[in-house]
Parts: structure tokens; sequence; C-alpha cells
């Protein structure tokens, strides 16, 4: 089905008459300015989207599977438009900058994060970004009960003016409760992490925040009583703070 239809149950009685009156809904679209540091407008940036709901309005930048799409590509004056979106729905864009000097060992593929609304009325909504190429990573290991077997952490992205967040990237751990995230979005980051023990699913709670920032890598660690900030590692240095 079609992401832009909606449906409602219906129970039809026999005897009786009925009279619908049906709206059909219509695309919403963002139009998007992507600018670096200094102003000026970014070509060659990818941008994917994710709803509130976890629906892939676009393919999202994530390796393995990111060179199997065509992405929605921003133009010589840094704009691209993002569409397919439902009236007043959250959405977290997600940038990635794919100039080759961006995707050796020493400079990792960059992923940026803009959290935006799609307007209600037929206007298309506007949204500006400022894109910074500096890598960001996450690292840290979870702290869990037991018995842990397939552990998954979720790394979500807060919505402006609004205490939910979106899921944008999602990893495994190993076997001693390790994960990386390469890159990671900047902002205010969310992670959650939940396992299974005795064929029964567990979450960790609270969800842990960070504060990420560009040409920064923390490492952290989850538990039950949150996440701690084990130190913040500035890429290209050899200390941590």
């Amino acid at each position: 089905m079609d992401r832009n239809v909606q449906s409602e149950p219906f129970v039809v009685e026999p005897g009786k008459q009925y009279k619908f009156q049906m709206v059909l809904p219509f695309a919403r679209t963002i139009d998007m300015e992507v600018l670096d540091p200094s102003g000026k407008p970014l070509t060659h940036v990818a941008v994917a989207a994710i709803t509130a709901a976890g629906q892939r309005v676009f393919p999202t930048p994530t390796l393995p599977d990111y060179d199997k799409y065509e992405p929605a590509l921003t133009d010589s004056d840094g704009h691209v438009s993002v569409t397919g979106l439902a009236p007043g729905e959250d959405v977290a864009l997600l940038l990635r900058f794919l100039s080759p000097e961006a995707q050796d060992d020493a400079s990792p593929a960059v992923l940026g994060c803009v959290c935006t609304r799609a307007l209600v009325g037929r206007e298309s909504g506007f949204c500006q970004a400022t894109f910074d190429p500096r890598p960001v990573r996450v690292e840290g290991a979870v702290v869990a009960e037991p018995g842990a077997e397939g552990m998954i952490v979720e790394c979500l992205v807060e919505t402006q003016g609004s205490e939910r967040a979106i899921s944008v990237l999602r990893t495994r751990t190993d076997d001693q409760g390790r994960f990386r995230f390469v890159p990671a979005p900047v902002g205010r980051v969310r992670f959650s992490c939940r396992w299974i023990v005795n064929s029964r699913s567990k979450s960790l709670e609270p969800e842990g925040v960070v504060e990420t920032r560009p040409g920064v890598a923390p490492a952290v660690r989850l538990s039950a009583a949150g996440l701690d900030v084990v130190h913040r590692r500035h890429l290209g240095a050899t200390q941590n703070e």
C-alpha cells in the first residue's frame, strides 16, 4: 500500500444505507538548502528521510546497502526536495557527503541529521541545514544482565519541540557488548538497547543521551544507571578530554 493512502476499518450492517465523504490525501514536500559552516552551498550531498514511524521515505544513507540506491542529491546551489511526506509528519532528514575525499579510512563517511515537520497545507515547507564535513564517531559498551543475547543498540535523534525521537541508525554489539556508530549524527542523540534473555525480549531503561560534535568521538558506557561518557577524543588528536 502507498504510504500516502490512509484507511479505516468499517463494518457494514444488513438493511442499512451509508453515505461517505472521502478526502484524498496528497504528499507534502520539503525544499532543503544545505550549506557549509561558512554559508556556501554544498553540492553532491545525499539526502534521505526517516519518519517518526520508522518509514524510510528515501533509502537511508548507511552501509552496506547504501550503494544499491540512487539518493536525492543537492544541486550546485545546495538545493534538494524531499517529497512523499504526510501532512504534519515529523521527519529526520539525513545528509551524507559523497565527496570522494570523505570515503577513505582517515576521513570516514560523514552523517548529518536535521529534524523538521511537513506542513499541513499544500505549500512546500523549507528547511536550511548547515553541514559540517568533519566526521563524528560514537563508540561504547553495554552492561547488560547475565545471559543477554542478540544485543541491538539504536541511535535516535530528538524532534524539534517534542520529546519524541526518531531512530536513524542501529547496530549489533559484539560478544563483549561493544558497539560503534561510524558515522554518527551531530547534536543531541539518544541511545537505546534491547536484548534477549531466556527467550524474552528486554530493553535498557532509561535511554542514554549524549551531545555529539563534529570532529569528536565520544566513548560511552550504557547500563541500567544510564549513559556515562568515558572520554571524548578529538579525531586526528592523540589526547582525550
